[in-house]
């Protein structure tokens, strides 16, 4: 049996541990492995240091041991970590496109981020 494993989302830079906790007679041998991609471990504790964002993704925890298996599965969501700081004279329309063409997705979820007197985006 494995217990619930939470979904997680931080900041790029940050630090972040997913844990599969698996309880079984015998006990179970863990392993966590990235769902799609090329990364596995064979610990109780998936510990990222500095997240990147390409780090980000969906990672599947297996326990088994003679009786059988089980897994459950986790995603760590990584939101960009950025400032933007510009002192030119450009209007808040321009800087909206420019960041909107570069971080869509980050517009779309913020709003009002941008000061008219001082053009400052930070995420």
């Amino acid at each position: 049996m494995i217990y619930p494993i939470q979904d997680e989302t931080i900041t790029e830079g940050d630090n972040v541990t997913l844990s599969c906790n698996a309880s079984g007679i015998p006990s179970p041998m863990v392993s966590w492995t990235k769902v799609g991609g090329n990364m596995s471990t064979d610990e109780n504790d998936l510990v990222f240091t500095n997240i990147k964002r390409i780090e980000g993704g969906e990672y599947m925890c297996e326990a088994s041991n003679e009786c059988g298996n089980a897994s459950k599965t986790a995603r760590i969501f990584v939101q960009s970590k950025f400032i933007i700081t510009c002192p030119c004279n450009l209007s808040v329309l321009t800087i909206y496109v420019l960041i909107y063409n570069v971080y869509p997705e980050l517009v779309q979820k913020q709003k009002s981020f941008i000061d008219e007197n001082n053009p400052t985006l930070t995420a």
